[in-house]
């Protein structure tokens, strides 16, 4: 990799840590979830692959880069970060102007339902943290989601089945539109 290359990739860095927010005490997990790759054992899911080359193709429009140039860049190597931030602001978007809660805060909610927010840089655990993740990738959580990023109180569907997409989708109606209905 050349030494343009590799300023590239330490902005797109830096570039997800402003997407992320306040996050100094957690650099070691940020790290590790941006080395995991992101894999779908759901043949739909590979969208959320997709759109999370999408963050790059913005960034690199931000940047003035050419995205093809970069070494690797593809929608088959994203990592676990970059989906989740990428389903942290689809989870914006959908909730929208019922409330207003930033992906940033989507993404730590995200952290939350892990139980990966407990891991900071005093109380990083690596093979435990890769545990938790392998668990949600590989979606051996129980049947309403907990375990996974979008557990669920109640559900007719299997979780483990059904693809991020409507995981998500399911999550915000249970949660969101449900109460601002329910009146």
């Amino acid at each position: 990799m050349g030494e343009n290359q590799r300023l590239v990739k330490k902005m797109y860095w830096e570039y997800l840590m402003s997407r992320v927010g306040e996050h100094k005490d957690y650099t070691l997990l940020l790290r590790q979830l941006y080395t995991t790759p992101f894999r779908w054992p759901l043949h739909k899911d590979h969208n959320r692959a997709y759109e999370s080359d999408e963050i790059r193709r913005y960034f690199g429009n931000d940047m003035d880069i050419n995205y093809d140039e970069i070494d690797g860049w593809n929608d088959q190597n994203v990592s676990f970060l970059e989906v989740l931030l990428q389903l942290a602001t689809r989870c914006e978007t959908g909730v929208g102007a019922m409330e207003t809660i930033q992906h940033t805060v989507w993404f730590w909610k995200f952290m939350d339902h892990l139980g990966l927010d407990k891991y900071n840089n005093y109380t990083y655990d690596s093979e435990k943290v890769e545990e938790i993740v392998e668990k949600c990738i590989e979606r051996r959580y129980d049947r309403l989601g907990n375990g996974g990023l979008f557990p669920l109180k109640a559900s007719p569907n299997d979780q483990r089945l059904v693809e991020l997409w409507y995981q998500m989708a399911e999550y915000l109606h249970e949660n969101y539109y449900y109460k601002l209905f329910k009146k």
